[in-house]
Formats: C-alpha cells, sequence, structure tokens
C-alpha cells in the first residue's frame, strides 16, 4: 500500500479556522495579506535522475526502529529522535574489519556525491554504527569522519559502551546487519549491508554492499520514499523565515544588558520521560475551530515529600500520567503505583495544593464532560480518589482549576473555569495513527460544534465558572451565587492577585472571546465586580495570565497572553510584535471598542488603576496561549517564557522567552538562549487519511483542495503533517543545580524538557529558595507575600501556584539575586496577616523552609532544608497488608537503621505499573528482611494493565523480584510463593532505581539481563539469602525462568560471594534454551541447600556448555540447573526429579553432595536430544547422591564408589519425601 506525505501550506488560510467555525456570514469583511514578504513555494528537486532509476518494487515497511541514543564522532550524544522526519542509511564498520569499512566508506561517499548532484543531499542522514566500542573509539571515529569528507552533521558515526552497542545493532530491524560470534565476541559481521530507514523510523530496505550497483538500488527505492512526500511547504518543516529570525535575533545580544550567556537543550529522552499527547479527531482529520485546540496542562509538586519536584503531564486521549523526579533530571512513570490515572476522559488541566492541611498536595483534575477529578493525597506518593463526596465532580467543559484561600480561614478554597459549551452530544470514536505507532484503545471524544468560535454569542451555550468554598473534612460547596460570582465569559483561566492592595486575594478571570472580568474579594464575605474602573482595556482573546513585579518597585504588574484576536487574520513572521489590525466586526466581538488586540501589561499606577503598557515594553508576540514567569538568569528580574503556537492547518509558531532588561523592557531571545528552532524539527506526522475508507468523504479535504491539493490523485493513505507546538509550561529547577528549567506540555507530541546551564556557565551566580509552611494559614501558603532584600536588591513574590498556561503548582518561591553576597532580611506576610521577618546574614545557595507562627510575636523560625527522612520509630517489623505496596515498605525500611525487618501479610500482591521488576533491592537495602507471613503470593501478572495483545500477557514485569549490585547475606527475602512471570516485557530503565549505581568495575547490561530471572534477577555483586521460597510457573526467554544469577566474575570463592537458597521449591518452571529452575551465568555462585526441583523444563537444543563452546549439541540440551563457565555451586542435600534434564555444568570441581537425581526425563524440548541426570565435565565433586531412572551418568565421570548410581524408586510421597529405607538423610525434606 502507497502512503503520501502531505503537509499544508497555512499562506492561503487566513481565515481558516473562523471560516470553519460556520461564520461565513462574515464573507463581506476582507482580510488583506499583511506579509508580502511570505516565503513563496520552491520546486523539489528529483531525487534521482531518471537514467539511474531501476526497475524495483515499492519499498514496503519491514520494521520499526527501536529509539536509542549513543555517542558520535565528536563525543556527543546523539538520540534517534533527531533522525526523525528525513530518510536516512545505516551501515556498520569496525576498524577491525579495515578493508571492509573502507569499502563501506567509499561506497557512502559515492551515494553523498551522487545525492549532492540531485541537489537533495540535506533530505538525507547517514548513521555509521561502530561495532567494536573498545576500538572504534571517538577518535578513530573522528579520524574516519575527516577522511571521508563528512560534516558532522549529515553523517554520524555512532559508537557507545559494548552492551548499549549490542541493544542497539542487534535490535530485529537490524537482525540481517549484525551479529555476534561466540560470548565474549566485540562484534562481527555476518554480513555487509546498508539498512535504508525512512523520516518515521520505519526500515524500508536492506541491500548487499559488498558491489557498487548497490547505489542504484539505494537511489531509487530513496526516490520512492520521496515521491510518498507531497508538497511540505518550507513553512512547516524548514521555513526560510526562522533562519532570518534567529539571524536577526542574534545580532540584538550585545544590546541586552541582561545576562544571556546561558542556553538551554531539550534533555526529554534523557529524563526518561516517555509521554506522549495524544488529540482528538476535531484537532486532527475532522479539523474544526472548536477548544480542543486549546490542549492541556501540566502541574508540578513534590508529591512524596523528597524535596524532588515531580510532573503531573494531562491528556486529551490516553491517560494523564505523573513522572516521580528521582534526581539527576531523570524520572520514572509512577501513574499507576500513585493511583492517579484517569485515561476514560478527556483531560485539560491539573492544579496542586494541600486541601486538608495535612502537609502533602493534594491533586485536582478538570476534564470533559465527564466529570472533574479530586484525589487525597495519602503521603509517600500514594493517592486515593475522593470525587465522590468531595462536591467536586462537575461534569461540563471545565477548563483551569484556581486555588487559593478567599476568606483566609486557613483552608485553600477553589475556582474552576468553564469556557462555555463548545461540544454538543454527538460521540466519535479516537482515530490511533498508524504512523505514530498506535494501538486502538477505543477511547471516545464528543465532537465540537461547527460554529463552536462562535458559541459566545449564544446564550444557551454560556456555563458560568464555579466557586468552591472548603467546607474542611475535604468537602467543598458551590458558593458562586452566594457571593456574587457571576461568571459570563468564555472563561479559560484566572488569577488569584490582591489587585487592590487590602490584603484579600482577588479574581482576575480572562474572557478567551470578550473583556476579561475582575472581581474584588470584599474581606471573604463577597466578589464584586469591578474591571472597566480598574483597567482601561482588556484583552480579547485572553488566555494566559501572571501577576509579577516586573521592574522590582514592589507591587504588582500583570502580564496577560491574548492568541483569539491573532486569529482574524494571517501576518507574515516579521509582524508578530505587532498588535493584531483586527478583522471581525463588532457584531462578533462585542465588546464595544474596549478590547486590545493582542497581549496586555498592566502597570500599578499611583491613582490605583493599571495602565496597559505592553508595546512600550515589547510585550508582544504571535499566537500565545499561555506563560511561565520566574528569574531564568537569576539576575534579580523576573523573565517570560511564552508558549505559542497553532499547529494544523497552520504553519509553526515560534515560543517565546523574554528577558527582562532590568526591569526597562522585554527583550526577545529564544533563540539566542537555544530555547527556538527546536531540536528535532518542527513538524510531525498529524494524522493519516485511509483514502480506501471513510476518509475519503473527510471535511479536511477541503482545506487540502483550498491548498492546490488533487484527493483524487492521493493514493491509498495519505499522512498530512502539522506544525509542532506547545501549549502549557512551568518553571522550575528539575535537575537540583540552582538555576532554573522549563518543561512543556505539548500538542499531539512528546513534552520538551529544556535543561539550563547557567550554573554551569555562570558559576557566580546566586539564589535562594523559600519553602513555605502555613499553620494559622493554608499549609500550602497559597496569597503569601514574600519580600528580600540583599543590599540595593529589593525583590517581592507571591505564592500563588499560578505556574503557566491551564496549570496550578505547589513549589517553592525562587529567588535570583544577581551580584548579591549576602541576603540581609527576609519579610513574609502571610494570608492570616501574621508578617514575619527574618533578620540576616541568610546564605545564598539553599532552600529555607519558613513555617508560620500564630504569634507575630514569638518571630520567625528559617531552618535549612534538610532531605525527607523517618522519624525514629520503636523497634519492630514494618508491616505489609494486602493493598500496600511492598517497595514503599522497603524505601521506609532503607531509611530507618533500626526497623530492618518487613512482614508481609498473607495475600496476592501483583505489581501496580509496567516495568523490569515488581520489587527491587539495591545497595541501600542491604540488611533488610523480607518475610511472608501465612501464604503471600508475589506475582509478574496483573490482567488489569497489561496488554492483552502482548505474547508476555497477563505479565507487566520482567522480574518478580530483582536484586542489584551491593547486596550481602545480611539481606533475607523468606516464605514468599513468586510466579507469573511470563517472557520478556520491557527493556526500559523504567523504574530506574532499580539499578543503583555501581561503583568500581563497570557491570554492562547484556540482553540476559533484561530477559532472563522471571522469578528472581540476581545481579552483579549481589549475594542474597533466599529461603523458604517456592518458585513456579514462571516462563523466560531464552533462560533462567525461576532464578538467573549473573554474577558477571565477582566470585572468589568463598561461601560469602555466592547466593544462599535454602529450604527453596522449584516447581514447572519454563524455559527455551537453558537453566529453567536457576541459570548461573558466565562467572556466578550459588549455595542451593535442601531444594526440590520438579517438573521444570530447559526445552532448547543449544548447550553452550558442552565440549566445543559455543556449538550446537542435540544429544545434550540443558538442564534444570545450568553452569555457564566459570561459575561455582554447592548443591547439598537437594532432590531433582521430572524435570527436563537436571544438571548441566561444564566447570571444574563443583559440590553436588547427599542429592536425589531421579527421571529427570520429561516430555518435550529438542526430540532428538538425550535425557539426563547429570551432564558433567567432572564429577569430583559428586559425592553421596543417588543418580537413577533410565538416564544416568551422561559422560561417565561420575565416582561409583561415592555414590549410587542405577539406584532404585525412591518412592516419593506428595511432598516428594523418599520413602525408600535407602534414601534416609539424603534429598529434600521439607522445611
Amino acid at each position: 500500500m502507497t502512503t503520501t506525505h502531505l503537509s499544508i501550506d497555512p499562506r492561503r488560510l487566513a481565515l481558516a479556522l473562523f471560516l470553519i467555525s460556520g461564520l461565513v456570514w462574515l464573507a463581506g469583511c476582507q482580510n488583506e495579506e499583511r506579509d508580502s514578504r511570505a516565503s513563496e513555494d520552491t520546486a523539489e528537486t528529483p531525487l534521482v535522475d531518471s537514467e539511474q532509476q531501476l526497475e524495483r518494487a515499492h519499498p514496503g515497511v519491514l520494521g520499526w526502529i527501536i529509539p536509542f541514543e549513543l555517542t558520535d564522532q565528536d563525543g556527543s550524544r546523539f538520540a534517534s529522535g533527531r533522525l526523525t522526519g528525513k530518510p536516512w542509511v545505516a551501515s556498520f564498520i569496525s576498524t577491525g574489519a579495515e578493508s571492509y569499512t573502507t569499502q563501506q566508506i567509499n561506497l557512502l561517499k559515492l551515494l553523498r556525491d551522487r545525492l549532492a548532484k540531485t541537489g537533495s543531499g540535506d533530505g538525507v542522514g547517514m548513521v555509521s554504527f561502530a561495532i567494536d566500542p573498545s576500538s572504534d573509539t571517538t577518535a578513530v571515529l573522528k579520524t574516519f569522519t575527516i577522511a571521508a569528507g563528512a560534516d558532522a552533521k549529515g553523517w554520524k558515526f555512532l559508537t557507545g559502551e559494548l552492551e548499549e552497542v549490542r541493544t542497539v545493532v542487534n535490535q530485529e530491524s537490524f537482525k540481517t546487519a549484525f551479529g555476534t560470534r561466540g560470548e565474549n565476541s566485540q562484534g562481527s559481521l555476518e554480513r555487509p549491508s546498508f539498512v535504508l530507514v525512512d523520516s518515521y523510523q520505519r526500515v524500508r530496505g536492506y541491500y548487499d554492499s559488498e558491489h557498487s550497483s548497490v547505489i542504484n538500488e539505494l537511489m531509487t527505492d530513496m526516490a520512492a520514499l520521496q515521491s510518498e512526500i507531497v508538497n511540505i511547504p518550507a513553512d512547516v518543516q524548514d521555513p526560510a523565515w526562522m533562519k532570518e529570525r534567529a539571524k536577526a535575533q542574534l545580532r540584538t545580544a550585545d544590546s541586552i544588558s541582561a545576562f544571556h550567556g546561558f542556553s538551554f537543550t531539550d534533555q526529554r529522552e534523557a529524563s526518561g520521560i516517555q509521554f506522549m499527547h495524544k488529540i482528538v479527531d476535531d484537532s486532527g482529520k475532522r479539523f474544526k475551530g472548536v477548544h480542543y485546540d486549546h490542549g492541556s496542562g501540566i502541574a508540578i509538586a513534590d508529591i512524596d515529600g523528597d524535596d524532588r519536584l515531580d510532573i503531573y503531564f494531562i491528556n486529551q486521549v490516553g491517560g494523564n500520567e505523573l513522572w516521580r523526579n528521582l534526581g539527576g533530571g531523570k524520572f520514572e512513570n509512577i501513574t499507576e503505583r500513585a493511583g492517579v490515572f484517569v485515561s476514560d476522559r478527556i483531560g485539560v488541566s491539573a492544579a496542586f495544593a494541600d486541601i486538608d492541611n495535612d502537609g502533602d498536595p493534594d491533586l485536582f483534575v478538570t476534564a470533559l464532560r465527564k466529570g472533574n477529578v479530586l484525589f487525597e493525597n495519602l503521603g509517600g506518593g500514594k493517592f486515593r480518589n475522593i470525587t465522590a463526596g468531595s462536591g467536586l465532580g462537575y461534569k461540563g467543559h471545565s477548563s483551569a482549576a484556581v486555588f487559593f484561600d478567599f476568606d483566609r480561614d486557613g483552608l485553600v478554597d477553589l475556582l474552576v473555569t468553564n469556557v462555555g459549551k463548545y461540544t454538543r452530544d454527538e460521540v466519535a470514536k479516537v482515530t490511533m495513527e498508524n504512523i505514530r505507532g498506535e494501538a486502538d484503545i477505543g477511547d471516545q471524544y464528543y465532537v465540537g460544534f461547527e460554529d463552536a468560535f462562535a458559541g459566545h454569542l449564544k446564550e444557551e451555550r454560556l456555563e458560568p465558572s464555579l466557586f468552591y468554598r472548603n467546607l474542611g473534612d475535604r468537602k467543598f460547596q458551590d458558593v458562586s451565587s452566594e457571593l456574587g460570582l457571576q461568571d459570563e465569559g468564555w472563561t479559560g483561566d484566572a488569577a488569584p492577585v490582591d489587585i487592590n492592595a487590602d490584603g484579600w486575594v482577588d479574581l482576575y478571570m480572562l474572557n478567551m472571546q470578550g473583556n476579561d472580568q475582575v472581581f474584588l474579594n470584599r474581606e471573604g464575605k463577597r466578589f464584586e465586580r469591578a474591571a472597566s474602573d480598574l483597567f482601561p482595556k482588556t484583552s480579547w482573546g485572553s488566555m494566559g495570565i501572571k501577576a509579577m513585579d516586573f521592574e522590582n518597585d514592589g507591587d504588582l504588574d500583570i502580564f496577560i497572553t491574548d492568541m483569539h484576536s491573532d486569529m482574524s487574520e494571517h501576518i507574515g513572521p516579521d509582524q508578530e510584535k505587532e498588535k493584531a489590525a483586527m478583522q471581525w466586526p463588532e457584531s462578533f466581538l462585542r465588546t464595544e471598542g474596549e478590547s486590545v488586540f493582542g497581549n496586555a501589561f498592566f502597570r500599578l499606577t499611583d491613582g490605583g488603576r493599571y495602565e496597559e503598557v505592553s508595546d512600550q515594553l515589547g510585550a508582544e508576540n504571535y499566537w500565545p496561549w499561555g506563560l511561565s514567569v520566574d528569574d531564568l538568569n537569576a539576575d534579580g528580574f523576573d523573565d517570560a517564557f511564552l508558549t505559542s503556537s497553532m499547529n494544523f492547518p497552520l504553519r509553526y509558531g515560534v515560543n517565546s522567552l523574554l528577558l527582562n532588561d532590568g526591569g526597562e523592557r522585554w527583550r526577545d531571545a529564544e533563540f539566542i538562549v537555544g530555547v527556538e528552532p527546536r531540536a528535532g524539527g518542527l513538524a510531525v506526522p498529524w494524522f493519516e487519511l485511509d483514502m480506501l475508507g471513510a476518509d475519503r468523504e473527510a471535511p479536511v479535504l477541503e482545506i487540502l483542495k483550498n491548498e492546490g491539493a488533487d484527493p483524487a490523485s492521493f493514493p491509498d493513505r495519505v499522512v498530512v503533517w502539522g506544525a509542532m507546538g506547545s501549549r502549557s509550561s512551568a518553571i522550575f529547577d528539575l535537575d537540583d543545580d540552582g538555576d532554573l528549567d522549563i518543561v512543556t506540555n505539548e500538542m499531539n507530541h512528546h513534552p520538551m524538557v529544556l535543561l539550563s546551564d547557567l550554573s554551569d556557565t555562570k558559576p557566580d551566580f546566586a539564589f535562594l529558595k523559600v519553602k513555605l509552611i502555613g499553620t494559622v494559614s493554608n499549609r500550602s501558603a497559597l496569597g503569601a507575600v514574600v519580600r528580600l532584600r540583599a543590599g540595593d536588591l529589593h525583590l517581592m513574590k507571591v505564592k500563588d501556584g499560578q505556574s503557566g498556561y491551564l496549570s496550578h503548582s505547589d513549589f517553592p518561591l525562587y529567588f535570583g539575586l544577581g551580584a548579591a553576597e549576602k541576603i540581609d532580611q527576609l519579610e513574609v506576610h502571610w494570608p492570616s496577616g501574621i508578617v514575619q521577618k527574618i533578620e540576616g546574614p541568610i546564605l545564598l545557595n539553599e532552600m529555607i523552609t519558613i513555617t508560620e507562627k500564630g504569634d507575630p510575636a514569638e518571630g520567625a523560625v528559617a531552618q535549612l532544608p534538610q532531605r525527607a527522612s523517618l522519624e525514629p520509630l520503636e523497634s519492630g517489623p514494618i508491616h505489609v497488608r494486602p493493598g500496600d505496596n511492598i517497595q514503599e515498605a522497603l524505601e521506609l525500611a532503607a531509611g530507618n537503621p533500626r526497623r530492618k525487618r518487613i512482614v508481609v501479610q498473607a495475600g496476592v500482591y501483583r505489581p501496580q505499573h509496567p516495568g523490569q521488576a515488581m520489587i527491587w533491592f539495591n545497595k541501600r537495602h542491604d540488611g533488610i528482611t523480607l518475610e511472608a507471613e501465612g501464604e503471600v503470593t508475589l506475582t509478574a501478572a496483573n490482567p488489569a494493565l497489561a496488554d492483552k495483545s502482548a505474547p508476555s500477557f497477563p505479565a507487566i514485569v520482567n522480574h518478580v523480584v530483582y536484586f542489584g549490585d551491593g547486596i550481602s547475606r545480611k539481606t533475607v527475602l523468606s516464605g514468599f510463593k513468586i510466579t507469573g512471570a511470563n517472557g520478556f516485557v520491557t527493556n526500559s530503565e523504567e523504574p530506574v532505581s532499580i539499578q543503583a549505581p555501581i561503583e568500581g568495575r563497570n557491570l554492562e547490561k547484556a540482553k540476559f539481563f533484561y530477559t532472563d530471572g522471571g522469578g528472581i534477577k540476581i545481579f552483579g555483586r549481589s549475594y542474597p539469602r533466599i529461603e523458604n521460597v517456592e518458585v513456579y510457573d514462571n516462563f523466560t526467554s531464552p533462560c533462567g525462568a525461576g532464578i538467573s544469577v549473573e554474577h558477571r566474575g565477582h566470585i572468589d570463592g568463598s561461601r560469602l560471594q555466592t547466593v544462599l537458597l535454602s529450604n527453596c521449591v522449584f516447581r514447572n518452571n519454563r524455559c527455551p534454551i537453558s537453566g529453567a529452575a536457576v541459570d548461573l551465568l558466565h562467572g556466578s555462585g550459588a549455595e542451593i541447600v535442601n531444594c526440590l526441583f520438579v517438573d521444570n523444563l530447559s526445552n532448547g537444543p543449544m548447550d553452550q556448555r558442552a565440549e566445543t563452546p559455543g556449538k550446537w549439541k542435540p544429544q545434550h540440551g540443558s538442564g534444570a540447573l545450568t553452569l555457564f563457565p566459570k561459575s561455582q555451586v554447592i548443591v547439598r542435600r537437594c532432590t531433582f526429579t521430572g524435570n527436563r534434564n537436571a544438571v548441566d555444568d561444564s566447570n571444574q570441581g563443583n559440590r553436588y553432595e547427599d542429592s536425589i537425581f531421579w527421571m529427570n526425563n520429561a516430555a518435550g524440548g529438542w526430540p532428538k536430544g538425550s535425557r539426563y541426570e547429570l551432564d558433567m565435565a567432572s564429577g569430583v565433586g559428586v559425592s553421596g547422591c543417588f543418580i537413577g531412572g533410565d538416564i544416568g551418568d551422561l559422560r561417565a565421570v561420575i565416582d561409583k564408589g561415592q555414590n549410587v548410581v542405577g539406584c532404585s524408586d525412591p518412592r516419593f510421597d506428595e511432598r516428594y519425601v523418599p520413602q525408600a529405607q535407602e534414601f534416609e538423610g539424603v534429598g529434600y525434606r521439607p522445611h
């Protein structure tokens, strides 16, 4: 099936949204193009000359490339996401194969030269993977780069750690290009080839590189791929005006007084955050001017008390996600574990605040028509849904949530803004896009009105906002009418701000289609409308708001972004700093000329009124949604980040970063500090059209026709591209390095995680973080004002929770201190009216905690922060009950040296989120005893969360229990039943904490790290004691279904450096290759005492412990207990019966004592393979054993004088205790 890719040129869509919204009655209003210098379309050059093309079938899709990150020839990390949007050719080189590598380089040079002649060289990437990292260092690769004349931008030579290189090149889609020979091989080329990958990371062809004719094959297939891409305009993918704007802005850098010698880089992939925003069809193939295009919010808070700020992303489709901050810029997805997964409704915004004053932030989520949701934080990052009975489950077109204490009673109240009714009752299914790798999950949404953008003209569609009073006990009551809060606008967001400085928090309510509204708080008794008295004009299409002290004069200014005014006309990129020349008539606007058609900046005058000074200060930009404000360069003046975009079907919108130039004016700096252009390109596949199905009549085809496309000529499937764009954002110190970073929530894509390097480029910068804890006031201290004096620097900030568009967060205040060397005084004005002063000197570059004192005469207490830790508690175990999280108990024990015993009560415990392990131990957990009381089952299975289509169903973790580096025999696992593993689930490092940093020798993670050890995985210098455990019904591929031990040579022959398995049962564990019950990989050690191995099946033919390593020996197979070379074991008083082979050990001197090996000839496996009890290279360590059945000692090395070979039937009872008298004192006995 042929797929065509299409993007939309917006130059003839000046009134696109307006017309699509059904406002055709405005046809008489002419919109003239204001930008005469808009870029023109350019003709594309054919990729391949006709005489070079071969007769070849159109290249099909052969697989997907797994995302990767390696190191390039310049020593920089390079992520595969940077290849998205253009085809590329993969090749595989090794400096150890000089002639072959030279041939590869020469062929790629020839390909590059051919591409250059066609003018298409910049549109095709080349990636050469070095398969032997020990030889192929960055310095060596740099030499190859120079020799090849390859520019680092277009041709990447990639290397890395051995295991990460293997993971990349051994993926399924590269399998014909790379292989390994033997366990110790660095890498070898099984067959030389190139791999062609398209712009969506799909493999489209494999090519034999032995002959130069491969170039014509590649060129022909590249041309075929190019034919799939139709009319991608420069405005969307690579706009010329972006380059010109960047150059122009960079020329202004020297005129900016504010420090700008720092930059941001998008580190989303390195952070581990995999969240992906997904749109409904009304923003895609059923595109219309409806308010779904406003996107979704983001909220920030320390949800678990570890002093790291966590992120909650809102999604339209597929569910919201909570990402826990692990430190160092790394995050893990804990959505389901935390209990805050919301997937059955269209998400809009979120807000964190402590609603019950118990010391942790609770979470409120707004959603479309299916009800808003309230989560109570139970502590430790665990939440529960308490919407029922809270009074907050309103079902409508809710938008923002704003917490503040209206009546100063010490409880936060809540404003929920409602936009207006922009959807009808019709429900449609959300289309999942194959091009994005999405699976159909059956989500639905309410279809928007065709004339939704005119909804403010229809009284029946008005939906007033709601104000809830906090009654205590986590209950709220709607008091909007009682307090006089009569909201008549289409309100998307609002801000709590003390507009008249009387100590009572007022409300500035935005109207995205009309005049804003201001409600003054009359001493907590009522609201009083006052907008026209205080503000001369307000923005017509207000979207975002933030109150701030722009010039450090001690009072609050108000910055408002206006997006909807910019939709009345399409302007050129060079006019984006101008106000909109409004094209819509007053009959549509209905503001009687009292509007600002663009951003507004209100500055307080001496008379108590506000003057609008946005143009004087340079505050205008184009298509802004909201803004986040904080001191990005730590110079003492707050800066602003404005998310700005419109996506399909319009051109790219530039996010604005405005530096505050000493309180004099805003200076555009997004290109100067690296926020723009965004990494990875400006456009992505937006949606697909099935031209053979329902999409033949899709309304969006009319938009494509207006662009000159001919839908009748489209192939079976068309991929429509759209510009990327941010919606919400938050500014906070993400990686705890003291400077401020930016995180966005994008429309229909991954977020950006923009990390600042200010702490590196300006090491003498100074800051202070202030954490406030209310006692008389609300615990979140919302409404508190903090004033700071440091020499001549006087700063003021308000804790209002307003962190960005549709975003309300709860985190410490941040003060940049410029050149200050000390802080002289802090003054806190609490919502209760209490004023506290903390006299200096106060140290810089710290976070201090200020707790409110009820009596002002007592003064204030400021203390330096400390990481959360447990209070010393009485001795005794930590008890875990069904419904509790065992891992959380482990973390509690790790932090408390007096409580190292955890008792798990009877029940079945399942993983609560997909990942590598359900329970994990690392160095910090050493010395903990985890024991079962009663029958406790730990299972890898969770059918409610598992993907039913996955081979691993119903398992959602690789390992039930994981032991990482740094575990001694002081760590005990006792009494559990461990089951449910069902093959490989994920190689994700989430949660990152299962693999703590490893000191000393680097322990590389081979593929076995992820795949082996379904029941228990033991890795690195880890020697736990496992006793009274039953490991049963686990499946893994390839090895170690029950337990996999991977010490990597970290054994010294002593018992202390072996795993102790005592009184355990291994039953019905299965794997394709070796070690169905216990698998000891290279250089591993175990002591196995009084254990039962029964009905375990190793089902594969490969015996890597045979006489010739690495060769297949069909007559051997592998055992229930398998030892790889250089592994050590002591087996004492164990029983092996009913397995598909018992023990396979090619090592010398291992000890097998007083054990029974009987009838290990279970059906299955290699049909020609012999069965055996013992397959051993040396039998000198075998003594006191009974070996029987119709299979004996495979290699005839057992000393028959020391053992009974060919023994009689043990006559096992139901517990596998031998009843035959001669077996007394040998074999397993139940403990």
